[in-house]
């Protein structure tokens, strides 16, 4: 939801993550650079959950952003829209780790 209005997107391009960060990007008015895509898992076993954490720079500003799933693509795109959240907000850190 974007301003309390469900959105919905697509796009191709050579992989899940990169389509799926593409399709969130098309709904937003920004071009952050993505800096880090780490995955690991929380749990184990065949339905353990993966988190991915993100970091984004837009206009000099560093953010952090995590997402959990047993889904990874899920948990990648609740990791980018939980970055991109705070780079769209006027919060003000010192460091990407505060």
């Amino acid at each position: 939801m974007i301003n309390g209005n469900e959105q919905s997107a697509s796009a191709k391009t050579s992989g899940a993550v990169d389509a799926t960060f593409n399709a969130i990007l098309s709904l937003v008015d920004i071009d952050p650079k993505l800096q880090l895509y780490s995955v690991t898992n929380v749990t184990q076993g065949t339905d353990s959950l993966g988190e991915v954490n993100v970091r984004l720079e837009y206009e000099g500003k560093i953010v952090n952003g995590q997402g959990v799933d047993t889904d990874i693509i899920t948990s990648s795109a609740k990791a980018y829209v939980n970055a991109l959240n705070k780079v769209m907000t006027n919060v003000e850190r010192a460091h990407p780790q505060i």
